[in-house]
């Protein structure tokens, strides 16, 4: 059942009703991702040697759902944290999760999140989404671990933005 989500209300923080959301999740097995599925938001598991934690084989991204003056959900740039998910991977060592791929991936969580996407005249508010991969089985050497949790892997509504937030900002680093 989706709240009642307020505009004025709200904090660049996790949903606290995250758990009635929904997420996507792939695996790569056998040397190759499967096609993905919209499951319901839980926890993951994992080993304290698991590859991410111990080797820093990880990413992240993060973008905007929002709605548009016109009333439909729409996304701020998604091809652009496309490519750059695409190319962490490769720097990663970590099994191509293609931009073609990504794009499905988040298409299809919007879809099965769009009545937690918060409604604004404005344009002010937005449904966050958090794209990340992780190296989830433990080591059998150095390198790729063979096995990852999620390409577009594991995608999720962590919670909202409001428009002007500004925290941590650095005018001088630029991720490439």
């Amino acid at each position: 059942m989706a709240r009642q989500i307020n505009c004025n209300e709200l904090t660049f923080s996790m949903y606290r009703y995250a758990h009635e959301m929904k997420m996507y999740e792939s695996y790569y097995r056998e040397g190759k991702w499967d096609q993905g599925s919209i499951v319901d938001f839980h926890n993951i598991s994992l080993s304290p040697a698991a590859n991410v934690l111990n080797y820093g084989q990880g990413i992240f991204e993060g973008l905007k759902a929002y709605y548009s003056q016109k009333g439909h959900p729409v996304l701020f740039r998604p091809d652009e944290n496309a490519k750059r998910f695409e190319r962490s991977a490769e720097k990663l060592a970590i099994p191509t999760f293609t931009a073609e791929m990504f794009m499905k991936g988040v298409i299809e969580i919007v879809k099965a999140n769009q009545e937690f996407i918060p409604r604004s005249d404005d344009g002010r508010c937005s449904m966050y989404l958090r794209p990340v991969c992780i190296a989830s089985d433990e080591p059998q050497r150095a390198g790729w671990s063979g096995q990852s949790k999620s390409g577009s892997p594991i995608m999720y509504g962590t919670g909202y933005a409001p428009r002007n937030t500004h925290q941590g900002v650095s005018k001088n680093v630029i991720r490439r």
